[in-house]
């Protein structure tokens, strides 16, 4: 399966996201660079899994997913428990993420 390399970028000073566009990043050997790091340590990157919920929107880490027989998920590097929910069909939705939403992993 060949998935598109996308990010998100949270920014916790200000509290939301900002567009990867904004900033740059770029990757190279399966790493990720750009003005991050120590330098922005506001600046949290989360990946695109590649996959997407029943709705359509795209799965990113740190995303929290309602999914069948078992609750709440957080979306997790190295995706390998979201990807295997995906074969057995038990992604529903989105219902928030790990900065906006901590509340929904208690």
């Amino acid at each position: 399966m060949k998935r598109e390399i996308k990010f998100r970028v949270f920014n916790t000073q200000r509290n939301s996201y900002t567009k990867t566009q904004d900033w740059y990043l770029s990757v190279q050997s399966g790493l990720v660079h750009g003005i991050y790091g120590d330098e922005y340590p506001e600046m949290i990157v989360e990946q695109y899994t590649g996959l997407k919920d029943s709705t359509g929107k795209e799965i990113y880490e740190g995303d929290i997913l309602l999914l069948s027989g078992y609750g709440n998920y957080e979306c997790e590097f190295p995706f390998l428990e979201l990807y295997q929910a995906s074969m057995e069909g038990d992604i529903q939705n989105i219902i928030g993420n790990i900065h906006e939403n901590p509340e929904l992993l208690e």
